[in-house]
């Protein structure tokens, strides 16, 4: 994150009511999730252009976001090469969209919905709006939770664990360093176990989220062994999903004493708009900090996801 935006970004709560505001721009993808055009529907009529990222797949509800994007003259950006973007084409292409369609003279306002982002894209979209616009400017951090649907509790091992975007590889610190890991809960049977045995940190903390439907909790904890993993040095953090200005203050906080005698690991598993703050704090503490994807060794078949009608969103203001 550039040094001018350090200075003078402000991280503030989002109004209640999100269609009070209108927008310049805004960012979301086409993928199989019903849910994935649920706040650019919402948000249609108050922002000047959509620009949908599409993941290469045919599955599920696909075919219908699409369409609705076509009808919408929505901005289709098919996806490749994001996580690292060796030729900068997509930091390219981002900037070329910010400078084409945002507000010469006034704020620059504009939304990322992270809703069915993966955790690269997500870290991909952040570092390139953070690395090319201007301020003024307001983003605001979108999120629709999913609609509960009960989850597979078969235990799946993840099959890679690497840094989202190389940019938050984070250091390798001296030898002698300590290392803390920050690891967020979702409900995928098995992993946080797996990602507290692969790292063996000196200090854990693990985030547990509440959501809106006792049932989305129940399950978070029935996968992740009621939060007991049988582990020294692991500590529970309990956040609420619809809190995300609270959540990002504590993460922000958390990570202050990162040094090279301290090393710190994200692993924002659960709730992607728990990713996306994890990202922005890495980005701006980079490189000082990791921020992690992980994959699963086999992929669960897909299944529809539909939002609960909420938004969850809040604000990064600058200038």
């Amino acid at each position: 994150m550039r040094e001018d935006i350090k200075k003078l970004l402000m991280p503030i709560a989002a109004p209640s009511d999100l269609l009070a505001d209108e927008y310049d721009l805004g960012f979301y993808t086409i993928g199989y999730e019903r849910r994935a055009r649920f706040i650019a529907s919402s948000l249609a009529g108050r922002t000047k252009s959509l620009c949908a990222f599409e993941y290469n797949t045919n599955a599920l509800a696909f075919a219908e976001n699409r369409a609705w994007a076509v009808n919408q003259k929505v901005l289709i950006k098919p996806l490749a090469d994001y996580r690292v973007d060796r030729e900068s084409n997509f930091r390219k292409f981002v900037a070329h969209y910010i400078e084409e369609y945002s507000s010469k003279e006034a704020v620059k306002r504009l939304f990322v919905d992270v809703s069915s982002m993966d955790r690269s894209l997500i870290g991909r979209l952040l570092h390139s709006i953070f690395a090319v616009i201007k301020p003024p400017f307001n983003l605001r951090l979108c999120y629709a939770p999913a609609s509960f649907v009960e989850p597979n509790y078969n235990f799946v091992p993840a099959r890679e664990c690497a840094a989202s975007i190389p940019e938050l590889s984070g250091i390798l610190g001296i030898h002698q360093s300590s290392l803390s890991l920050l690891l967020g809960l979702g409900y995928e049977f098995g992993i946080s176990l797996g990602l507290l045995e692969q790292f063996e940190p000196d200090h854990a903390l693990v985030f547990t989220p509440t959501g809106t439907d006792d049932r989305y909790d129940d399950a978070v904890r029935k996968a992740n062994f009621d939060f007991d993993f049988g582990i020294e040095n692991v500590g529970l953090f309990p956040y609420r999903v619809n809190q995300p200005l609270t959540l990002f203050e504590s993460l922000f906080s958390i990570t202050s004493n990162v040094s090279n005698l301290h090393r710190i690991i994200v692993a924002p598993n659960g709730p992607k708009i728990f990713a996306a703050l994890a990202t922005v704090v890495g980005l701006f503490r980079a490189p000082q900090i990791a921020v992690l994807r992980a994959s699963l060794a086999a992929q669960p078949p897909p299944h529809h996801v539909e939002a609960d009608g909420s938004i969850v969103a809040m604000d990064f203001r600058c200038g």
